[in-house]
């Protein structure tokens, strides 16, 4: 017990050895602050903006990088399109042109489970009428119905066209936004109004807009018209598309789905015909490790101005 004892003096003295030191050491350091009071109102005003500026920064950072992130995920991180590019090498014939077919479409939502829906694009140009004896150019895509759902399509006015105008090769169109404002003032008054295209008026029924930019790989133009692909494909006398875009049930079947699509039109065409099925999931990553990469520029800046 003495031994006890002795051990625990000795604890007890350097207790109140420390406790008297940290005493002294807030006593002295409040004697400071009385005795300069502008230099610590500096200091704590330091502490302030640095802490202040590390939270914020921070914050700012990650809302940055959401907002990048979710407007790629609007375009459609489930997109796929698929396009032909041409011959592999120069000894082929050229001439030959072994574009997409609707067939082609058809082939790979038959082989491809991860496929939720599709749509063909046929490109015609036209030149109309853009008042006061001028004409201008503009793009007529030739879609189906799905092509609203599967490349995410606003919906400025009116509708859409649908399965029974794409059946009954029904002469309706939509136009853009800004083909809209610039030749009929806005989108309602363009309702209802028309255009011709190879000679044949069609009806105004819809004015749409992409949802957001899509990094120069879009597809639309300022002035650009849609019409039912079948009505197109008569028009222009030809089973080739332009493209074709398909969306996937989710975001984790993409890549699978886009070998197999690849594998799929290879399959349909001459081995040396070169063809581009691609998606936004590359895209998606850079924007990531871009973002991820000005977060952490931010937080070192924010870092620095806390210690200084």
């Amino acid at each position: 017990m003495p031994q006890l004892e002795a051990k625990a003096v000795p604890l007890a003295i350097a207790k109140v050895t420390r406790s008297m030191a940290f005493g002294e050491f807030l006593s002295q350091a409040f004697a400071a602050f009385r005795a300069d009071k502008v230099r610590a109102f500096m200091t704590a005003l330091g502490m302030v903006i640095g802490t202040s500026s590390l939270i914020l920064v921070v914050t700012i950072a990650l809302s940055g990088k959401q907002y990048v992130l979710a407007q790629i995920e609007n375009i459609g991180t489930n997109l796929v399109w698929a396009e032909y590019e041409g011959v592999v090498n120069a000894s082929s014939n050229a001439s030959f042109r072994d574009y997409l077919t609707y067939d082609d479409m058809i082939a790979a939502e038959q082989q491809v489970p991860e496929i939720k829906a599709a749509t063909p694009v046929l490109n015609l140009h036209e030149r109309i009428s853009a008042g006061g004896g001028k004409e201008t150019d503009i793009l007529v895509l030739g879609v189906d119905p799905n092509y609203q759902e599967v490349r995410r399509m606003k919906i400025v006015a009116g509708r859409f066209f649908d399965d029974q105008d794409s059946e009954l090769f029904n002469k309706v169109c939509l136009i853009t936004q800004k083909f809209a404002e610039r030749h009929f003032g806005d989108g309602d008054a363009a309702l209802g109004g028309s255009v011709k295209i190879m000679g044949l008026p069609f009806v105004i029924v819809g004015v749409f807009r992409e949802s957001m930019e899509t990094f120069g790989r879009s597809e639309i133009q300022d002035d650009t018209i849609l019409i039912p692909y079948t009505l197109a494909r008569r028009m222009a006398g030809t089973l080739s598309i332009n493209q074709i875009y398909f969306t996937m049930y989710n975001s984790d079947s993409v890549p699978l789905g886009t070998q197999e699509i690849q594998r799929v039109i290879k399959s349909r065409h001459r081995p040396e015909s070169q063809y581009t099925v691609d998606n936004l999931t590359e895209v998606l990553q850079v924007a990531e490790k871009t973002a991820n990469a000005f977060t952490l520029i931010l937080l070192l800046f924010a870092v620095v101005t806390l210690i200084v």
